[in-house]
Formats: C-alpha cells, structure tokens, sequence
C-alpha cells in the first residue's frame, strides 16, 4: 500500500479541488500549507491518499493541474503499512 501526497498551488477554490479527488477516490486526508515556488511563497493544499492505484492518482493529478491551469502539480509517493483499528 502506498500514501500520495498531491500539492497543488494557488490560485484555486478549495471545494472544487475536493470535489475532483472525491470523484476518484471514496477517503482522503486534506489540509492547507503555505508552499514556496520559484522564491515566491503560496497558499497550498495537500492531498493524502492511501491507496495502490497509481493509475487514478496521475489520472486526478493531471485533472487538478489542467483544472486550475497549474504548471504542475507535485505527487509525492512513499510506501507504507495500514491497519485500522475497529471496535
């Protein structure tokens, strides 16, 4: 199982960008971050995502990119191990 982590810098609304992870993916983690771009500081939002499917990450990272006209988008990758615990 692997995280993603998806960056996407301003200027972009916040609710259209959840509404685009959510048409791929049932369950994500999301926040804002002040990035750095080329020495100039952003708003940012961070995207987590855990899940084995590459395929739908850089299919909604292409989305978000082309959505918010972003030069890129940055998708961070980092294997891990899930569990949950239930009650």
């Amino acid at each position: 199982m692997n995280v993603y982590k998806i960056y996407l810098g301003s200027p972009h609304e916040g609710t259209k960008a959840c509404e685009i992870v959510q048409a791929y993916f049932d369950g994500f983690t999301v926040y804002r971050a002040k990035g750095y771009w080329q020495g100039k500081s952003e708003e940012t939002t961070v995207f987590e995502i855990v899940t084995d499917s590459e395929m739908d990450i850089r299919s909604m990272a292409e989305r978000l990119r082309y959505g918010f006209n972003q030069h890129c988008v940055m998708v961070v990758k980092q294997n891990v191990d899930v569990s949950f615990v239930e009650g």
